[in-house]
């Protein structure tokens, strides 16, 4: 048996716990604790930081395997937004009196760090009711799991930015945080500078931005807000979003990125965003009865090339859809220089769009494996996409062919008995621009992928020549 005096002093200290474990008679338990149990708080404190972060690691590489290389990131945030919130309502449930005010928020930090964080060290350099700064230095643990799985250039630091906003919206809607990343070395020792403060400059719903105009810029109804390169909004209610409609969230969350693009790096000049590829993928379950709210990211991979990230969460938190949005900005001039033959100057006689164009099966050999015609786009169908240049969307394209998807579903008995099926992932790739006024061939192909999903995949093409190839539409529906 060991000595009594050799068992760990925090042992005896957590006995309110530990008192209740029960060794067989034939172990040395003493000797066991002394071998096995943390001997100070430190390394208590340092072995529970290392689970905590392993995993939050494996579970992020394990979202990267299954959904991609945005996926460990997107993740990521949706826990630290969830985790933020949790803290702060936690902590005004035990202080209610708690200052609703970047001071506040700082305290709901401060206890974060002490009870779940304990390696971060703080030093705070302002402390006023609308103004608050500190340096926040250690060890980061989830840079030191994330770079030991290479996971590290996946993520955004310091990945404790989202659970900061959080606590700002539950202890003081209106105030906002900057993170800034001043050193992060490869030991995980890290420097970071935080700012807390009342935005006084809350986003606006501007009307005409990026080359686009309304109808087809769509921004919801319902206030945005913004942060660092993040803006957020409200979209309304899922159920507003299936199938064809699905379309609409895409067109909110394109908005969005126009105009967040446009306050991060105007040029005061007209600009015009030409979509490369875009991507949608559902990562959650599908709630028709809850609300969507976006937090879209804006990225400039480098001088044209652009890339935005829109997460889509239920209300409860959980994220849904990610969207990955990848195109060029093109001055105006370089625009008008390059699809000049498009230019079109008279004025379309409507204000809002007509009903889209039809699209018309015209091969019924094999129901997996059609032909079709889509009756040309007009001017009309194009209000507010390139203004003076009008072409075919491709949200347009998607929208058509989800309706006929609808249609072929029905016909093959394949629809659920109750609502519509549920967009599982949409692709769409963009390879030449559609001018309006001419009628397009689509060859689509169905798979069944599982017992509830189904795939259309879609080739828009030159009606006289099915070599020329303007876009492709994937996307699986859930039945």
């Amino acid at each position: 048996m060991a000595n009594k005096s050799s068992i760990p002093t925090l042992f005896q200290e957590l006995s309110v716990w530990r008192d209740k474990d029960v060794f067989h008679p034939d172990m040395d338990s003493d000797a066991i604790i002394e071998q096995l149990f943390p001997r100070d708080f430190a390394g208590f404190t340092r072995s529970m930081s290392d689970i905590i972060g392993s995993f939050y690691g494996i579970l992020l590489q394990a979202a990267g395997n299954l959904g991609g290389v945005n996926m460990p990131d997107a993740l990521s945030e949706s826990l630290m937004r969830e985790l933020g919130r949790a803290k702060a309502n936690t902590l005004l449930q035990q202080f209610p009196e708690l200052n609703r005010d970047a001071r506040g928020i700082l305290k709901a930090i401060i206890s974060a760090i002490y009870g779940a964080s304990p390696e971060y060290n703080f030093q705070i350099n302002r402390y006023e009711p609308d103004m608050v700064k500190f340096t926040m230095t250690g060890d980061d643990r989830y840079h030191r799991i994330s770079k030991r799985l290479n996971l590290s250039a996946q993520l955004e630091w310091p990945v404790v930015t989202p659970f900061f906003q959080a606590v700002c919206e539950v202890i003081a809607p209106g105030f906002t945080v900057d993170t800034a990343l001043e050193e992060l070395f490869d030991s995980s020792e890290c420097r970071y500078n935080i700012s807390i403060y009342r935005d006084t400059n809350p986003a606006v719903q501007e009307k005409v931005q990026t080359g686009m105009r309304p109808p087809f810029f769509l921004l919801p109804e319902a206030p945005l807000s913004t942060a660092g390169k993040f803006l957020e909004m409200e979209l309304g209610n899922a159920g507003s979003f299936e199938m064809e409609n699905f379309a609409t969230l895409v067109q909110m969350a394109i908005s969005g990125e126009a105009w967040n693009a446009n306050r991060l790096y105007p040029t005061g000049n007209h600009q015009y965003m030409l979509g490369d590829k875009f991507r949608a993928f559902r990562v959650g379950v599908f709630e028709k009865d809850t609300v969507y709210k976006a937090v879209v990211e804006s990225m400039v991979v480098r001088k044209r090339k652009r890339k935005s990230i829109a997460n889509i969460f239920s209300a409860k938190g959980d994220l849904v859809y990610q969207l990955i949005f990848d195109y060029f900005m093109w001055s105006e001039g370089e625009f008008t220089r390059k699809f000049s033959s498009l230019r079109k100057d008279a004025t379309a006689l409507v204000n809002m769009p007509a009903a889209l164009p039809h699209l018309a099966r015209i091969d019924f050999t094999d129901p997996y494996h059609y032909l079709s015609v889509i009756s040309p786009f007009e001017v009309q169908h194009c209000l507010g996409h390139f203004e003076h240049y009008p072409c075919v969307p491709g949200l347009s394209l998607y929208r058509i062919l989800a309706l006929e998807a609808g249609r072929w579903l029905a016909e093959m008995e394949l629809l659920p008995l109750v609502g519509k099926p549920v967009v599982d992932s949409l692709t769409i790739h963009s390879n030449m621009i559609m001018p309006v006024e001419t009628p397009y061939a689509v060859h689509t192909r169905v798979t069944r992928m599982s017992a509830q999903i189904i795939q259309f995949e879609s080739k828009v093409v030159a009606i006289d020549n099915p070599g020329i190839v303007y876009t492709v539409i994937i996307f699986d529906v859930q039945l």
